[in-house]
């Protein structure tokens, strides 16, 4: 159903009006003077959206013609939440690819392990190039690295500890690492902003 919905959105468009046509060989006929795929896309989300969101635990046909989980009760807030500019290639877009990730329909515990490697790939850049430990504590900074380092999601090493179920405790990590992102990110643009408005 899913992949006729992606599909259908692809091909979709708002006809114009009907109108009177004549072909080159003088034949009459009625058709649309016109198709509008933009319109008819936004018409066509707003329509598959008003289900899809009610759908089990609830999706979204995005704008680009994908249909994303929403995110279950009480964490479908923070999947949406803003990405605040502060470096595209660095931080936001791949702040972006591990929500996408994170949402697809078909998510596996290998995609789940890569979406939230993405995010400690963002903390490990934050922390090497923008001064993290300045608006975390000590021991807020290093939990984040414990998790991504001990817990066999970056390294791979007999002292990481595996004997966990990965489907409950990859969803905790990655939502706990997605909201300590969009706070780091506000303090270090307040802390930066301040920096920058004091007299030199």
């Amino acid at each position: 159903m899913f992949d006729a919905i992606e599909f259908l959105y692809d091909y979709v468009a708002r006809p114009g009006e009907w109108v009177s046509m004549t072909d080159s060989s003088g034949y009459n006929y009625y058709d649309y003077d016109g198709y509008d795929d933009e319109a008819g896309r936004a018409d066509f989300r707003d329509k598959a959206n008003a289900f899809l969101a009610d759908y089990k635990s609830g999706y979204e046909l995005t704008e680009e013609g994908i249909v994303l989980a929403l995110g279950t009760d009480g964490l479908q807030h923070i999947l949406s939440a803003e990405i605040v500019p502060y470096d595209e290639v660095n931080v936001d877009s791949k702040v972006r690819s591990a929500i996408t990730k994170w949402r697809n329909r078909h998510l596996n515990l290998t995609e789940k392990k890569e979406a939230i490697r993405e995010l400690a790939d963002v903390f490990e850049w934050l922390k090497k190039s923008k001064n993290l430990t300045a608006v975390l504590d000590g021991k807020d900074e290093s939990a984040i690295f414990d998790l991504a380092n001990n817990f066999a999601i970056r390294h791979h090493n007999p002292k990481q500890k595996t004997n966990y179920d990965r489907t409950i405790w990859y969803s905790w990590i990655f939502h706990f690492y997605l909201a300590t992102y969009h706070a780091a990110i506000r303090l270090l643009i307040k802390r930066e902003k301040g920096a920058k408005a004091k007299p030199q």
